[in-house]
């Protein structure tokens, strides 16, 4: 009798334990601010790891308008320079930001000469591993973008932003 009363708690314990434990996955998409435009950058692939994140409206207001991630540092306190393996862009919900397109670069100082890719900041997307997006204009051997985010900034179509954006 002894022996099925431990067993019933110990599977009780072991239930609860897992029931009660959430996913890397879960908590930091969670994380992650749903609305007023921010975009979060991940240590880990699907969203796991430590976060760090910038809403739009600071992204906007940032003195020479690129931020570089040389010195930014995730939740964990692990630097986010380069070591991004997963994304997620939550849409805005001020209208002011329909226009506006969040750039991510490869290199420091948001230099157009490097690889660089855009995303609506009036949309929400996202990869839970950056491996999968190419960067059909990177180098031999970084042809995706894990691990590769240097700088980001955010433009305006009409006004501020470079050729490329279409």
């Amino acid at each position: 009798m002894l022996k099925r009363v431990l067993a019933f708690f110990a599977t009780a314990l072991l239930s609860v334990g897992v029931l009660s434990v959430a996913s890397p996955a879960q908590a930091a998409i969670n994380g992650c601010p749903q609305s007023g435009g921010y975009i979060c950058l991940y240590d880990w692939i699907n969203y796991g790891g430590g976060r760090w994140q910038i809403s739009a409206q600071n992204a906007w207001d940032a003195p020479s308008s690129c931020i570089n991630l040389t010195q930014s540092s995730f939740t964990t306190g692990q630097p986010v320079y380069d070591q991004a393996a997963s994304l997620q862009i939550t849409a805005a919900t001020n209208s002011d930001f329909i226009d506006r397109r969040w750039l991510i670069y490869d290199w420091i100082n948001c230099n157009d000469n490097g690889p660089r890719k855009q995303f609506y900041v009036d949309g929400t997307a996202g990869t839970s591993n950056l491996s999968y997006i190419s960067k059909p204009q990177g180098p031999a051997g970084d042809q995706n973008w894990y691990e590769s985010i240097a700088s980001i900034s955010m433009c305006e179509i009409s006004l501020t932003c470079p050729p490329w954006i279409v």
